[in-house]
């Protein structure tokens, strides 16, 4: 049985490369920059469920936001990435704010679309930790963001991490799905909790300040 590297896994999220037939998973780095194991428990008051699967493009689709203490669960199609997600919850958002992010990769794309709603201030800030996988993969796409970014006030780091997680308002989104899609069937859980949030947005911004090894 072959053993996948991290490296190997990452790119095969990605869209980059195919796994092989059989995969085991491989060692445990030492350091990933969360020295302890962190936690947060509530209890939403209301769950909705929506398949997404055949009805393609988001327009509509995710209104109305959830309500306070409302948990909506979402099945995507392999065309829509968790990048469209976070617009769909920042634009219907009254209040501007602070965008919290971690995430495998993110496309050209989706940083345009991060600088237009900075430049409208929809965005007044932000925390964006990719992988350090995705960062050693393709330098010019990081190093470009980078360029792009050096004007706002946006902190883009990379870091090991495998989460995918936005944070902006009371609105949590927490699931499967990377900023860019890899044409493959995703789920993602938007709630609107203001304690929730608080704790994704604390330990994103904490990793994204921690050296890692």
């Amino acid at each position: 049985m072959e053993t996948l590297s991290a490296d190997e896994i990452a790119a095969w999220e990605l869209g980059l490369a195919a796994p092989p037939p059989t995969h085991r998973w491989g060692a445990m780095p030492q350091s990933l920059g969360t020295p302890t194991v962190q936690t947060h428990r509530h209890r939403p008051t209301r769950r909705r469920q929506e398949d997404h699967r055949a009805r393609g493009a988001l327009a509509g689709q995710l209104d109305p936001l959830p309500a306070e203490g409302e948990t909506l669960h979402v099945v995507l199609p392999g065309g829509i990435a968790l990048g469209e997600i976070v617009w769909a919850v920042v634009d219907r958002t009254d209040q501007p704010g602070k965008l919290c992010v971690s995430t495998l990769g993110f496309g050209r794309r989706w940083i345009a679309g991060l600088i237009d709603r900075l430049r409208d201030g929809r965005i007044t800030s932000g925390v964006v930790v990719c992988s350090n996988y995705f960062r050693r993969s393709d330098p010019t796409e990081f190093a470009d963001a980078a360029a792009a970014l050096a004007p706002w006030p946006v902190t883009l780091t990379d870091a090991r991490t495998h989460a995918k997680i936005f944070v902006f308002g009371p609105f949590c989104g927490e699931g499967s799905a990377n900023l860019r899609s890899c044409r493959s069937i995703e789920n993602v859980s938007i709630t609107n909790d203001e304690n929730l949030a608080r704790f994704h947005a604390k330990w994103i911004s904490e990793l994204a300040h921690t050296p890692t090894t």
